[in-house]
C-alpha cells in the first residue's frame, strides 16, 4: 500500500491519534508512551531479525512485491470507515470483502494468488483490524494464530524438497518472515488489546463522572454528544417547564442535627427525588444546597413529578427521624439554556422569565401554606385542569404584574386574589 491513499490514511491515523492522546487522562498517556516504544522496539527487532538472516543467504536475485491487492485494498478501506466511527459499515465491509478475497483468489485469471517472499507481510495491514475486534469472538485470535504457524510449518515441509537455489531461498524468507511475524503479532495484539480495554474502561468511567456533573439530556439540547464538544458561550432559547423545589426550614434543621446528620439526611432525600424526576421524562439541572432545580419539555411531566415527589417524602417521613417538608414551584415558559462562566471554568445554566418564576411560587409555598403552586402558564399546558383550582392573583418579587396561581384541588384554600 504506498501513493497518495497510503499518505492519507497513515496522516489520519496519526490525527485521529493524536486528538485520543490529547483528550485522554494522564494514566492512559503513560500506558500509550509504554506503547509506542514498545511498538518502536518491536518494528526494530524485526527489521533487525529479517536483515541478519538475509545476509545469510547466497543467492542474489529480484524478487516480486506482496500479492492480494483485493486484501490490501479492502482492509484499507474498512480502516478508513473505522476511523470515521462507522465500526458497523467496516464490519460488514470487511467481512464482505473477505469473502471476495478468499473467492476470488482461487481463480488463476486474476494474477492476485502468487507467492513472493513478502507473502506474510500482507498481515500486518490487519492487525488495526484484529486489534479493533472486527474478528470474532475474541477469545478465536489464539487458536487462529496457532493454526496460521502450523499451517506454515507444514507447508513448509512439504514445500521444501521440491525447491531448489533462488526459490528455495525466496521460500525461505517467507517462512521465516512469516513465521516471526505471527508469533510476535500475537503478542502485539494480546498487548494492544489490553491497552484499548483499559482505555475503552476508563472512557467510560470517565463519562459517566462527567455526566453526573453535566446532565446528559443538557447536551442533547444543546446537540452535542460528549462534554467534551461543549464550548463557553453554547446556548439554546427552548420552551420548558422549571420545577423548583426547597425544604422548608432547613437552616433551622441543621444547626440541630449538625452537619455530617444533614448530609446523610439530604442524601437519602435526593436519594428518593432524583428517579422520580427522570422517571417523569425530566432531569436535574442542578442542586442548590437543600433545593433541587429540574427541567421539563411538557408541563403535564413536571406536575405529575411533583405530585409524586410528595406522595415519596410521606413515605420517607414515616421512617425518618427527622420528617421533611418541602415546597415546589413550577413555572413554564422561554428559557435559555446553555454553558456560562469563563475560560478556566464552566457550568450549565439555564436563564429566563419562567426561572424566576418557578423560584418565586416555591417561595410562597410557605407564606401561602401550600406544597405545590404552578403559574398560569403551566396550567394551561396541563391535561387534568380539573385537578387544580385557581388561587387567586398575587404579586412577586420581579414581576410588575400580579401572576395568578393553581393548586391541586385537595389542598383548596380560600382565595387570595389581589
Amino acid at each position: 500500500m504506498s501513493g497518495p491513499f497510503a499518505a492519507g490514511l497513515e496522516q489520519g491515523m496519526v490525527q485521529s491519534f493524536t486528538r485520543v492522546y490529547a483528550d485522554s487522562p494522564e494514566l492512559v498517556r503513560k500506558r500509550a508512551r509504554a506503547f509506542f516504544f514498545f511498538c518502536i522496539a518491536f518494528g526494530v527487532l524485526l527489521i533487525a531479525l529479517l536483515l541478519a538472516y538475509g545476509l545469510l543467504i547466497r543467492e542474489r536475485f529480484h524478487v516480486a512485491g506482496p500479492p492480494s491487492g483485493i486484501g490490501l485494498v479492502a482492509i484499507g478501506v474498512a480502516l478508513l470507515l473505522l476511523r470515521a466511527g462507522r465500526l458497523d459499515l467496516a464490519t460488514g465491509f470487511f467481512n464482505a470483502a473477505l469473502a471476495v478475497v478468499l473467492i476470488g483468489a482461487q481463480f488463476a485469471k486474476l494474477g492476485d494468488n502468487l507467492f513472493t517472499a513478502y507473502s506474510s507481510f500482507v498481515f500486518l495491514f490487519s492487525l488495526p483490524a484484529l486489534t479493533a475486534g472486527l474478528f470474532s469472538p475474541r477469545n478465536m485470535i489464539p487458536i487462529l494464530a496457532a493454526v496460521m504457524i502450523v499451517a506454515n510449518v507444514a507447508f513448509f515441509i512439504l514445500l521444501s524438497p521440491k525447491l531448489s537455489g533462488p526459490a528455495e531461498a525466496s521460500a525461505r524468507v517467507g517462512f521465516i518472515s512469516s513465521l516471526l511475524f505471527q508469533a510476535l503479532s500475537g503478542t502485539l495484539i494480546f498487548f494492544t488489546r489490553q491497552i484499548l480495554e483499559q482505555v475503552l474502561s476508563d472512557l467510560r468511567l470517565l463519562n459517566t463522572s462527567l455526566n453526573r456533573f453535566v446532565p446528559y439530556e443538557f447536551l442533547q439540547r444543546l446537540g452535542k454528544h460528549s462534554v467534551t464538544e461543549l464550548n463557553l458561550g453554547d446556548h439554546r432559547q427552548t420552551q420548558m417547564s422549571v420545577l423548583f423545589c426547597d425544604i422548608r426550614n432547613f437552616t433551622t434543621l441543621t444547626e440541630r442535627i449538625g452537619g455530617p446528620a444533614t448530609f446523610d439526611l439530604l442524601g437519602s432525600y435526593f436519594e428518593r427525588m432524583g428517579p422520580i424526576i427522570r422517571k417523569h421524562n425530566g432531569y436535574i439541572d442542578k442542586y442548590i444546597g437543600d433545593a433541587i432545580m429540574a427541567l421539563f419539555d411538557a408541563p403535564g411531566d413536571a406536575v405529575a413529578s411533583a405530585q409524586e415527589m410528595l406522595a415519596e417524602l410521606r413515605d420517607l417521613n414515616q421512617t425518618s427521624r427527622e420528617p421533611l417538608n418541602i415546597g415546589i414551584g413550577i413555572g413554564t415558559g422561554s428559557i435559555v439554556l446553555g454553558a456560562i462562566g469563563e475560560t478556566k471554568r464552566i457550568d450549565n445554566t439555564v436563564i429566563g422569565d419562567s426561572v424566576n418564576a418557578s423560584a418565586r411560587l416555591e417561595s410562597l409555598t410557605a407564606k401561602l401554606d401550600h406544597s405545590l403552586i404552578i403559574s398560569e402558564s403551566t396550567y394551561n399546558g396541563i391535561e387534568n385542569q380539573k385537578d387544580f383550582v385557581r388561587l387567586g392573583r398575587t404579586k412577586v418579587k420581579g414581576k410588575s404584574e400580579p401572576i395568578t396561581l393553581y393548586v391541586p384541588r385537595e389542598v383548596q384554600a380560600p382565595d387570595r386574589s389581589s
